[in-house]
């Protein structure tokens, strides 16, 4: 017997006892929570959903209408009448994965706190420049409320 079987139980689990932990998505009888089952691909920030799948942000990219900022790109395309889904696009152009992230971080901070400024009812693909890795938070922030101050010129005059 190796060392570490010395304190392990010989216990079988009794039956309808289960032998794993369940994941975090799944009720005691072992089937996926419908709920979340319904918003796969999708996560909430505030009153923002982000969107995950690859086919959605290429249609966004193919086929939206831009707004060029120094540090950003975002694309818009005209989506679901009941909110704004988001995507961020940060390559591996910037940098390295923790400044990427970092990025990241702070564009979801800017678009949570202005989300009042965005319309309803688009889809939007939001792009770091390789530039954007060496800007201050101040900078993405102008260049972000600058480019929704313009979606929302676009929207509201029907472009």
């Amino acid at each position: 017997m190796r060392r570490y079987e010395e304190n392990l139980s010989t216990e079988q689990t009794e039956e309808g006892q289960q032998a794993r932990l369940p994941q975090k998505n799944e009720h005691k009888s072992g089937k996926a929570d419908p709920q979340e089952e319904e918003s796969k691909g999708e996560e909430e920030i505030g009153s923002l959903r982000r969107i995950k799948r690859e086919g959605e942000i290429r249609s966004i990219l193919r086929m939206g209408r831009w707004i060029n900022r120094n540090h950003i790109t975002i694309s818009y395309i005209r989506g679901n009448a009941d909110g704004v889904r988001l995507a961020f696009l940060v390559g591996k152009s910037v940098g390295k994965a923790v400044l990427r992230n970092k990025l990241r971080r702070r564009l979801r901070e800017i678009t949570r706190q202005r989300s009042h400024m965005l319309p309803t009812g688009v889809d939007l693909c939001i792009k770091a420049d390789q530039s954007a890795g060496a800007c201050s938070f101040q900078e993405l922030e102008e260049d972000m409320v600058e480019g929704f101050k313009k979606l929302r010129e676009y929207e509201e005059n029907g472009n």
